[in-house]
């Protein structure tokens, strides 16, 4: 790994990337998550290789304290702040309700139930942290269902939760 901060490692796969743009974009808006009140701040950004947009969470292993949050590079490459936003919101929610790769959400309705409620943490960090909750629906709207598996909720349901509560944050 190379570090360029304490808190943005980029894999051995990137190391032309700098902190710069869009990258530092994503680092401005997980720096304001790690500095909210009941959020680790033991937790690393990381960059992997990946066309797709795609985030997720997870602790580092038995070398490594703390947690991850992991964003391909076709996420950062969105240009997309609000997105970022929002997904990493959601990133920090997981690990604030614990649930990561070492203490999964289950399988099935479980599982759905577990993403639901880390939109839902998320939404709260989102305002928390002076950005508009309402937007963590709005990529969610104006995507088609981009659910890997029926194990995650559609857009559709998800949307229904975060709408229903964007407003209580005013």
């Amino acid at each position: 790994m190379i570090s360029l901060s304490p808190v943005l490692s980029l894999g051995h796969s990137l190391p032309h990337v700098r902190a710069t743009g869009n990258l530092a974009k994503v680092k401005t808006i997980f720096e304001s998550y790690k500095k909210l009140d009941g959020v680790p701040s033991d937790v690393t950004l990381v960059v992997v290789r990946g066309k797709i947009m795609n985030a997720w969470s997870g602790r580092w292993n038995d070398e490594h304290s703390g947690y991850l949050i992991k964003v391909t590079k076709g996420m950062v490459n969105t240009g997309n702040v609000k997105f970022y936003e929002a997904i990493l919101a959601h990133e920090f929610g997981h690990i604030i309700n614990g649930n990561y790769d070492n203490n999964p959400c289950g399988k099935g309705y479980e599982h759905r139930k577990c993403e639901i409620a880390a939109d839902m943490k998320g939404q709260e960090l989102m305002a928390r942290a002076g950005y508009n909750p309402c937007d963590a629906s709005s990529d969610l709207k104006a995507d088609k269902d981009h659910a890997q598996s029926k194990e995650y909720p559609s857009n559709k349901e998800r949307v229904a939760y975060l709408d229903k509560d964007c407003h209580s944050y005013d």
